[in-house]
């Protein structure tokens, strides 16, 4: 049995999880609020983009099938944070925190855009030149498939 100082580094301890619920809602928030400023308080050029991250598959009509797919695995994945009983680390869980939160953020994006009459689109207004335009859940999802890569490098590779 865990005494209180070990319990207080358990990672699926409840206060933890709390935690991790905490983070996920405020990059939610964060990647929304962007958008909303991005759209109506600035002076910012923004694309309506119907593909995935990094502007992925644009060219496809499948609007409703990309939001379900979108939404459904950041829930599934920030779902699998709280009954996996495999402790994997600090960097694994803010990985899966980040990649989930951008896709529930572009998710939630594409749900106000379909009300607001735009199409199940996402609100870009990050331009890398000569590449693409995102948004902040894109870089959520980027960092977040970094991270998980550094983990899974680092856990391949442990003696």
């Amino acid at each position: 049995m865990l005494n209180q100082e070990q319990n207080k580094f358990n990672l699926f301890s409840k206060h933890f999880k709390l935690k991790l619920s905490i983070i996920w809602v405020v990059f939610v928030l964060i990647d929304i609020l962007s958008k909303i400023y991005a759209q109506f308080y600035s002076n910012i050029k923004i694309v309506y983009n119907s593909g995935v991250a990094l502007s992925l598959f644009s060219k496809i009509n499948v609007d409703f099938i990309l939001l379900l797919i979108q939404f459904g695995f950041g829930l599934v994945v920030f779902g699998f944070l709280f009954i996996s009983k495999i402790q994997r680390g600090l960097i694994f869980n803010f990985s899966l925190i980040l990649i989930s939160s951008g896709a529930a953020g572009n998710g939630i994006n594409r749900i106000i855009n379909n009300f607001a009459n735009k199409g199940f689109v996402v609100t870009d207004f990050i331009y890398y030149p000569n590449l693409f335009t995102g948004n902040i859940a894109d870089i959520f999802v980027v960092a977040g498939v970094i991270l998980f890569a550094c983990f899974a490098i680092k856990d391949t590779f442990r003696v």
